[in-house]
């Protein structure tokens, strides 16, 4: 049984104190937010691969000593593909991670539809693995 014990909600105040800074949990922030960008689609699936690479290699990719370290490892360093650091993770779920953490939010997923497909093939792979909802079988529609 999978539990969530971190929503990624932190704020940052400014050295005043009172304008918000960052909004988030700095391990899983996405580059851009470090330059004010609002979250969206786009930096939660950043924070969704970060997540999804410490569930499947067993750490988090970046370890910085101090908060503007793990800034700059977030901003220029690539995450290293998963299936390199932990033997018997498929090649298709290190794709899967690095694209949804790639630095540029450009070479992210575009769409839902798209995130899902490749996460519902993610979950074939595994013939044991009970039917998975893929976009075209969902129930309703999502919007953002």
């Amino acid at each position: 049984a999978a539990k969530v014990t971190d929503f990624g909600l932190a704020l940052a105040r400014t050295a005043g104190g009172d304008q918000p800074g960052l909004l988030g949990t700095l391990a899983y922030m996405a580059p851009e937010r470090f330059a004010g960008a609002p979250g969206d689609f786009f930096s939660d699936q950043y924070g969704l691969g970060i997540t999804l690479y410490e569930a499947v290699v067993g750490r988090r990719p970046f370890q910085g000593k101090t908060p503007m370290e793990l800034m700059v490892c977030h901003a220029e360093v690539p995450v290293p593909a998963a299936d390199e650091q932990r033997p018997g993770v498929p090649p298709a779920v290190s794709a899967v991670i690095r694209r949804l953490a790639a630095k540029d939010p450009a070479d992210r997923y575009q769409s839902y539809p798209e995130l899902l497909d490749d996460l519902s093939a993610l979950a074939r792979l595994n013939p044991d693995q009970a039917e998975v909802l893929t976009w075209k079988s969902h129930a309703y529609p999502l919007t953002a």
